[in-house]
């Protein structure tokens, strides 16, 4: 099969970005030709005031990024084209050219961009879904995107025309999402529910089996420094702890979170590779998930199982789907640092504990998350989008 996957790359790498690529290996691991068309929006930087100002009209609508995916399309003889994220350089504009050129179209949701202005339904550290099903007015006045009235009413607009032209059910043969509890706000977003179809993210642990499962004194953290995932509340629990912990990523509160670390056995990392990531999670006993956001998936719950590691996840949005409280982890309410704490130590103080919730996880990997298993279910979404492109 001959699959084009469209991706924009974020400023600070995250999960979606690990994603996109972790599902280009896959398809390429099991035979199918992928070809990769990708921007990021660290090109913005170089942009003039002019390329800005168009830049405002054309999240809404590219008809740029259009000509060009259906040209790909027709040029490559595209079966799939697979969209990751097409804000803010691509435009959901890129599945109706998919579509005329004859591809059959599948948009991947890893954030709540269609029914949220800021993609994570969090408002002053507060979730909220007070758009969901609704035209975002709500979203513009409060400045929900980058803290702008201005930034979220180009959002909002974008959502709004493509809406009024009913792309998302005309020119989008199959969405996929990662968790069944993002389907359902989803399905109450006005998404068509017979073409959400739910699949895990792709995490390869081939390499992670039949390692020493007691291995690691540390606690880590992986992910995007944002307000979302509530590494704040992390820091808030870690007076006491007596053991170090590990923060890896970036963002736009890393500054501010180095300050108020001060004093503590804290460490931070900045963005690594892949690899790098797999291998601190090895080295560590615990993985920590304060997210205070309705998170789609968690793919580092998933990262951590195919390396045998126990996970203390907030209890909120897919998160408690995949961790089983008590069994491969603990999970705690969303905010609390004396929750949050109380979990960690007994992790942290308890090698057996750990090692005993640690088989656990790695055996929930082997049960519901290989490589194999995400393989076969994409597949099958894959099959439903050409039968209803054909259809």
């Amino acid at each position: 099969m001959r699959v084009l996957v469209i991706h924009n790359r974020y400023r600070d790498a995250g999960g979606e970005d690990r994603s996109s690529q972790a599902e280009v290996e896959l398809l390429r691991r099991f035979g199918h030709e992928v070809k990769v068309i990708e921007r990021s929006n660290r090109q913005i930087d170089s942009y003039g005031w002019w390329e800005r100002l168009r830049l405002l009209d054309r999240a809404a609508w590219n008809r740029e990024a259009l000509r060009e995916v259906g040209q790909a399309v027709r040029d490559w003889r595209a079966e799939i084209v697979h969209v990751h994220n097409f804000f803010p350089l691509f435009s959901p504009a890129i599945h109706i050219g998919a579509r005329q050129a004859g591809a059959a179209t599948v948009q991947h949701l890893h954030n709540f961009r269609l029914i949220c202005l800021n993609g994570v339904m969090l408002r002053k550290g507060r979730r909220c879904e007070r758009c969901v099903g609704r035209t975002p007015v709500q979203g513009i006045v409060h400045g929900c995107y980058r803290r702008s009235v201005f930034a979220s009413a180009v959002v909002a607009h974008m959502l709004q025309v493509n809406r009024c032209r009913d792309l998302w059910r005309e020119a989008v043969d199959a969405f996929i999402v990662p968790g069944d509890h993002s389907r359902q706000l989803f399905i109450a977003g006005g998404l068509p529910a017979d073409r959400l179809h739910v699949k895990p993210n792709v995490v390869d642990g081939r390499q992670r089996v039949g390692m020493d499962m007691t291995e690691g004194e540390e606690a880590l953290y992986v992910g995007r420094l944002s307000e979302e995932k509530g590494v704040g509340v992390l820091l808030d629990a870690w007076p006491g702890i007596g053991h170090a912990l590990t923060i890896t990523g970036d963002g736009p509160l890393r500054s501010p979170l180095e300050i108020r670390a001060q004093g503590l056995p804290v460490t931070f990392t900045g963005a690594l590779p892949a690899d790098q990531v797999m291998a601190r999670m090895q080295r560590s006993r615990v993985v920590i998930v304060p997210s205070i956001c309705h998170e789609t998936f968690g793919r580092t719950i998933v990262e951590a199982y195919a390396c045998g590691k126990p996970v203390i996840a907030s209890r909120l949005g897919n998160l408690p789907d995949i961790v089983v409280d008590g069994v491969t982890g603990f999970l705690v309410e969303p905010g609390n640092a004396a929750d949050l704490a109380d979990k960690a130590k007994r992790l942290l103080n308890d090698r057996e504990l750990a090692r005993r919730m640690g088989k656990a996880a790695h055996e929930a990997y082997q049960q519901g998350f290989t490589a194999e298993k995400n393989y076969q279910a994409l597949m099958s979404i894959y099959r439903d989008a050409l039968k209803r492109k054909k259809g």
